[in-house]
């Protein structure tokens, strides 16, 4: 599994680019201008944030030709926005990792552990204490991103499930992932890697993150549950 990094936009495809255009370009002029935006980071940006993208992917989704990477962009954004989140790199990080997290296979893969799947945070946990400071960098990380993923996308499950003592409450999951985003961030590695701030952000924002996340999930994304919860 490839380290998480917030450089989702930078692999949209050119038929993502081609949705963008004919949503926002209703005659050949806007179009031309349109082509013109997109060549200028700042603007396309702005572009990504339209409304009418947001309406066009959510009216239709059952009939999209674009990457998973622009759909969890546009969408994580615009619930991101409603909690006062208007950070980019935030919801770039998040949609490169729900783009990774919805295939069950890799969501379990820790990266730096040849490919080691782990089902339970708590065998992570016990691991933790056995492994160097470079191995626990990837664990933190692998933690904070799993924590987040489930409390995000699968609250009611995890409520549910808490309901009948069978796992802990959600706010278990928002301490875990904030206190081992945020150690991961101090860990020289995530300088090396390049997230050392992004990490630190989401363990601030953690909470809000995750509401944001309850209503993508509950109101504009349909995912089944994994087996493994």
């Amino acid at each position: 599994m490839n380290m998480i990094k917030p450089n989702c936009r930078i692999q949209f495809t050119p038929e993502d680019i081609d949705f963008l255009i004919s949503v926002l370009s209703k005659e050949s002029d806007s179009s031309k201008h349109i082509h013109e935006l997109l060549t200028d980071p700042d603007s396309i940006d702005i572009l990504f944030d339209d409304e009418r993208i947001v309406q066009a992917v959510l009216c239709r989704a059952d009939n999209l030709k674009i990457s998973p990477r622009f759909y969890f962009y546009v969408l994580i954004r615009h619930v991101l926005r409603k909690v006062n989140i208007d950070d980019r790199e935030i919801a770039d990080y998040l949609a490169e990792l729900l783009s990774q997290y919805t295939n069950v296979n890799r969501s379990q893969q820790i990266m730096g552990t040849n490919n080691l799947k782990i089902e339970y945070i708590v065998d992570i946990m016990a691991a933790m204490e056995k492994v160097d400071a470079n191995m626990q960098f990837y664990l933190q990380t692998f933690i904070g991103n799993y924590s987040l993923f489930l409390s995000g996308i699968f609250s009611d499950h995890i409520i549910h499930r808490n309901n009948y003592k069978a796992a802990p409450k959600i706010e278990y999951y928002e301490k875990l992932g904030e206190s081992n985003y945020k150690l991961a961030s101090s860990n020289l590695l995530a300088s090396k890697h390049g997230i050392d701030n992004i990490l630190f952000k989401l363990s601030s924002c953690f909470h809000n993150i995750r509401l944001a996340l309850n209503d993508l999930s509950q109101r504009l994304l349909f995912l089944e549950t994994p087996n493994y919860l």
